[in-house]
Formats: structure tokens, sequence, C-alpha cells
């Protein structure tokens, strides 16, 4: 299963590649609406800017958003990589489901498992109810894991294993 890799590169701010986009912001909007009595998020499309590496940038995420590649984002903080996720996922044919998104940092060891595979009442002492993961949350559908680099290296190896399956 081959990955994908988009750099997000400043999106936002007085970066070289973009600084025709000083003082425009950059926005992904959603809201919820009824459609045929059922509700449905539409997106509002993001704005991208008029540079030829934002324009190149877009091309790019509307060819793999309509694949179903698995992508890693990478780019410093604040650079906009869930906003782009976010956008990835509006344009995919899994936009009719929550994407799910994790901040990997705010994770505690011990909860690392349960929250991220999911358990079932009594497995553990706290285990009082059944629990889904987050991994079988976005069954088809979107999953963003932001800041992985911040857990420790055994977590990501665990991680690493079952994203090779």
């Amino acid at each position: 299963m081959a990955i994908q890799r988009v750099n997000a590169t400043k999106l936002v701010g007085l970066e070289a590649l973009t600084r025709d986009l000083v003082g425009k912001m950059i926005t992904a909007g959603f809201s919820l609406v009824a459609v045929d009595g059922k509700e449905e998020t539409t997106h509002s499309p993001m704005y991208w800017g008029e540079s030829k590496v934002m324009q190149q940038l877009r091309a790019l995420i509307e060819k793999v958003a309509v694949t179903d590649a698995n992508l890693l984002i990478t780019g410093e903080n604040g650079t906009g990589k869930e906003m782009l996720a976010r956008e990835i996922h509006a344009l995919s044919n899994r936009k009719y489901k929550e994407m799910i998104a994790v901040d990997m940092g705010t994770i505690t060891e011990s909860l690392f498992e349960s929250e991220l595979f999911g358990h079932v009442k009594g497995s553990f002492t706290d285990a009082h109810t059944d629990r889904t993961g987050k991994f079988e949350a976005a069954d088809n559908s979107t999953l963003f894991l932001d800041e992985i680099g911040n857990l420790p290296y055994h977590l990501q190896a665990k991680l690493l294993t079952v994203l090779q399956i």
C-alpha cells in the first residue's frame, strides 16, 4: 500500500511561496443542512489564493482526493495540515461520513490502545462500557492523525504496525 506525500508549506503567513496571500484568509468552512429530511454536511470551498504554487497544490489535492490512496501530509506547526486533510476529505467519496481527527500528542500511553482501537466492557478496570476506537469510527471515512512525532517511539512502532496491515 503506497503512501502519497503532500508537504504543507505555510498555507498562511509571510512565507516566500505564498506572499500573495498576505492579508487574505484560507478558510474551509462546513455547515450542516437538511436534505430530504436527512442531515448532510456541506463544504464551502477552501480559498486557495492565486500563486502558482497554491494552484499546483490544489491540482494535486483534487487528483488524490478521488483515490483511496493513503496520504502523508508533512509540515511544521501551523502550516494547515488538518485544513488540507479536511479539504481532501470534502473532495473525496468519503465526504458523507465524518472525518475523524486525532491529536496524538494528547493521548496518554495508558489510553493509547483504547482510544485508537477501542475496547469492550470489562476488558480492564475502568472499562464500564464498550468503546469504539478511532480506526473503527473512521471506517470508510478519513482518519487524520496529527502530531504523531509527539508519541513515544514504542507507540509510534505500534501505530506503524497497524498502518502497514
